[in-house]
């Protein structure tokens, strides 16, 4: 499996970043294993950066379950942690010697955890229109937010998908 992660920035994004090299957005590629029981779903992901930018690794375990609520409402609750090594936590959110200023100090980053809650709401208003939204909030490892990079603990995210079924 591979996928897309867009967490690379300029110096040019903000103001706080000018003297900063760029950090690459990444492929990620590896593979995946889901486990499922009557009562939920584990997922573990294991994946390295394809593109050569950070050269790190990460490990995401998941679990999620799902409810019935009427004929066409599904409810998914779920509950995660992501593994991230030291090379991906420094290069994302590491300060260089020469990128150090007043502001911003020098800062190595070190292997983390982030740990997530999420719910997924999902709605068939027919049997070729659904509507799915999702929404999550990750607590940050204290090894990223120890970065001057970082200037809240957690992050949230939200999507709302419309499909329609051919």
């Amino acid at each position: 499996m591979a996928t897309y992660e867009g967490d690379g920035y300029k110096a040019s994004d903000s103001a706080f970043l000018a003297g900063m090299s760029a950090r690459k957005a990444s492929v990620w590629a590896g593979a995946k294993a889901t486990w499922e029981t009557p009562w939920a779903e584990l997922s573990v992901e294991w994946l390295r950066d394809a593109s050569g930018n950070s050269g790190g690794r990460v490990v995401n375990l998941e679990l999620e379950t799902e409810f019935d609520v009427g004929a066409s409402l599904e409810i998914s609750p779920r509950v995660g942690v992501s593994m991230l090594d030291q090379r991906y936590v420094d290069y994302y959110y590491g300060v260089r010697l020469g990128e150090a200023s007043l502001s911003r100090p020098v800062y190595a980053g070190r292997s983390a955890r982030n740990y997530e809650l999420g719910v997924r709401a999902t709605y068939a208003y027919s049997r070729q229109h659904l509507f799915i939204f999702d929404a999550s909030r990750t607590k940050l490892s204290q090894t990223i937010t120890a970065s001057p990079l970082v200037d809240r603990s957690s992050q949230a995210e939200f999507s709302l998908v419309y499909a329609y079924r051919f």
